[in-house]
């Protein structure tokens, strides 16, 4: 059997969605029951509730609750025997989060996380551009993730936004996160905080920034990385044909001062696809053992580490 799913809300139900054009949807819970029955009728499946799921004999689930809840039924799923995807985080705490990888570990079952922009072609593509010759070393790293709307009250825009940008910038530096330096603006709501600009620092030097907001009068998803040779830029409200770009640029000296010579943007072809039915694909073949684990458990526990360290450090200002 497939994959049940535990959630049919905002993202649920896409996920309903991609599981099932991927011919994997098996089943569907969620507590509300006229969304349940919805999503049960559209893909022709059957609702059952979260025990019941555990008992039936699917082969994974995939979890799309609110975050508070996502550790406890990772637990109960895992303890179940089943697969889990869940969406980010994995949990809210460092502690819980090595639990349910340690608990995975033994129960010998796959643990993944819905870092969805890793399964993207024009992230794929952008980072084996900077592991190339012609991109040379990695100076900086920055990402933009801006819009105007969807406020929530459960979590801040740190939470929501910047797992997603994390996740990408840690696939490329291969060094450890050294300090984290982050300050918050509530705005709307007291201990809600609305924008976020979070500073990173990894071993060897290398610098890197994530700006986040909820409040940005106008939508930007732009991924940046700075080499010694080029800088490819990631955006993703761009259309397929100008997503990813290389801006290929040389330094020389004039008079003793450093002139900077940038030439025309080359675009990247790229394939268009769903990256969310990619990611889900990818993690039945991670079931089936087709494809290494990339965002599991344990790359979840480095992307949440630095989620704590900049909450705290927004707690201390």
């Amino acid at each position: 059997m497939s994959i049940s799913l535990i959630g049919g809300g905002y993202w649920g139900k896409n996920i309903a969605r991609s599981l099932f054009e991927l011919n994997l949807l098996v089943s569907i819970s969620d507590q509300n029951q006229d969304t349940a029955k919805k999503l049960g009728n559209d893909y022709g499946v059957n609702v059952l509730s979260f025990d019941e799921i555990l008992m039936s004999d699917c082969k994974a689930v995939a979890i799309a609750l609110p975050a508070s809840l996502h550790a406890d039924y990772a637990r109960r799923a895992i303890e179940a025997g089943k697969h889990v995807f869940v969406e980010k985080p994995l949990a809210l705490n460092l502690n819980d989060a090595q639990s349910l990888q340690d608990q995975a570990n033994e129960m010998n079952t796959v643990l993944m996380v819905g870092h969805l922009l890793q399964y993207h072609n024009a992230f794929t593509a952008l980072k084996e551009r900077v592991n190339s010759s012609e991109f040379g070393e990695l100076n900086y790293v920055y990402s933009n993730r801006l819009s105007f709307g969807k406020i929530r009250s459960e979590e801040d825009v740190l939470w929501s936004f910047a797992p997603h940008d994390i996740s990408m910038i840690l696939a490329l530096v291969d060094s450890p996160v050294v300090d984290v330096d982050c300050s918050g603006t509530e705005i709307i709501q007291p201990g809600i905080s609305d924008t976020v600009l979070m500073k990173l620092k990894f071993q060897g030097g290398l610098s890197g920034h994530i700006f986040c907001s909820w409040l940005h009068p106008f939508k930007e998803q732009r991924l940046v990385a700075v080499g010694e040779q080029e800088t490819i830029v990631f955006d993703d409200t761009r259309p397929w044909s100008e997503k990813l770009a290389i801006y290929p640029y040389k330094i020389t000296v004039e008079g003793g001062n450093p002139q900077l010579q940038k030439e025309s943007a080359m675009y990247v072809e790229l394939q268009e696809h769903q990256p969310l039915k990619a990611e889900l694909k990818y993690f039945w073949d991670v079931i089936n053992c087709v494809s290494p684990p990339r965002t599991d458990g344990k790359e979840a526990i480095r992307v949440l580490d630095v989620l704590t360290r900049a909450h705290v450090s927004m707690q201390r200002k």
